[in-house]
């Protein structure tokens, strides 16, 4: 099962390229925990327009699927950093609790921490990686994706270009 957080999701829905994500994690569909979820409608709601997509799937049950919590993931998610969001802390209770699971994320300190902690995980820099490596894209495309990125995300800056494009 791939687990996904917020941040990848965003990341990749303001430049309408969501599949990607699927090509990437190589399945159908992501499964979402409950922040997740609730952090997507609440950006919806906020006016993040470009989230309508991931809310649409959720209702029609295709692509996205919600995955309820367990007893033990809940009570796990406390002890977890304090530094990361509801979302990954969830995703991370899950894949810790769950054998073969896989987590996306775009935010380091929840890549960083799934690596200290066994936990599979793919981050921004892996996905566009994988992206070229395993012949879903260009090096071009993946050079636009990441310009794209960076254009329609305010501050956001894609470290190691090169490294993602070697």
């Amino acid at each position: 099962m791939i687990i996904a957080d917020t941040s990848i999701l965003s990341t990749f829905a303001r430049i309408q390229r969501l599949d990607l994500l699927f090509a990437v994690a190589e399945t159908p569909s992501l499964h979402l925990p409950p922040a997740v979820q609730k952090e997507i409608k609440l950006g919806l709601q906020k006016g993040l327009q470009f989230l309508q997509p991931i809310i649409d799937a959720l209702t029609a049950g295709t692509q996205f699927l919600p995955i309820a919590l367990m007893d033990e993931e809940k009570r796990l998610i406390p002890t977890l950093p304090k530094a990361l969001n509801a979302g990954e802390k969830e995703g991370i209770a899950i894949c810790l609790n769950r054998t073969g699971n896989k987590f996306l994320t775009n935010d380091k300190r929840a890549h960083n921490f799934c690596i200290a902690n066994n936990v599979l995980a793919l981050d921004l820099k892996r996905i566009l990686r994988q992206l070229w490596k395993a012949g879903h894209c260009s090096k071009d495309e993946v050079q636009k994706i990441m310009e794209d990125m960076e254009r329609s995300e305010p501050g956001m800056v894609i470290k190691g270009k090169d490294e993602i494009l070697r």
